[in-house]
């Protein structure tokens, strides 16, 4: 309990900070971006892009992942189809893995469906990343990369997000968080590699 002491006063101090970026109704903010990541404790998304409470949408579930569409799971879709519907200010979308993920370690190892069925549900509607993963040196930077490169297909099952897309509306991105280094890896989709992105202003460049 320890942990949560304090939250008046610190939710007085974030309000006094942003009131002007907390409006409501017609003065709601219009996020520019939409950020799919791990709820991992280490992969804050507003600290990783350095935004304000209004600049960016964000979804996290375990793993960063976004399975296809036929995978059922709707949660993370329809939070994807309700910013994009009632937000139109957003022009770039974002799934982000990370390096040493607990939920793609677990996905490459496996649990007991008894004792974690819901868990087991998750790896199995994923499982089939870890199986395309055949003689590789760094088996865990491959489930890693192959991870982003399968939620970014994910994203574009999406009938919404894709159509904004193939109107020019937005763009879509594949990032990896290294946490040994703080690098951010792009995903370059001509070039089918992980490019690192040097500079934080070209962060949307690739």
């Amino acid at each position: 309990m320890s942990d949560l002491a304090g939250h008046e006063s610190n939710s007085r101090a974030y309000y006094a900070k942003y009131q002007n970026q907390l409006g409501t109704g017609s003065q709601r903010p219009s996020p520019t971006i939409l950020f799919i990541g791990c709820f991992d404790s280490r992969v804050i998304p507003e600290l990783i892009l350095g935004t304000k409470p209004g600049e960016m949408m964000a979804v996290r579930v375990p793993g960063g992942l976004v399975p296809g569409q036929g995978e059922v799971d709707f949660a993370i879709s329809a939070g994807i189809e309700l910013t994009l519907s009632r937000m139109p200010s957003i022009t770039e979308v974002v799934v982000c893995g990370h390096t040493d993920c607990v939920m793609l370690n677990t996905l490459a190892a496996g649990v007991d469906a008894n004792q974690y069925p819901n868990l087991a549900r998750w790896i199995d509607m994923n499982d089939h990343i870890k199986t395309e993963i055949h003689d590789h040196n760094d088996h865990d930077r491959a489930i890693l990369e192959k991870s982003v490169i399968q939620s970014l297909k994910g994203l574009r099952d999406i009938d919404l997000l894709r159509q904004k897309e193939l109107a020019g509306q937005l763009r879509v991105h594949g990032w990896i968080f290294e946490l040994e280094t703080g690098q951010i890896f792009a995903f370059n989709e001509f070039a089918g590699q992980f490019e690192i992105l040097a500079e934080p202003a070209t962060k949307f460049s690739a």
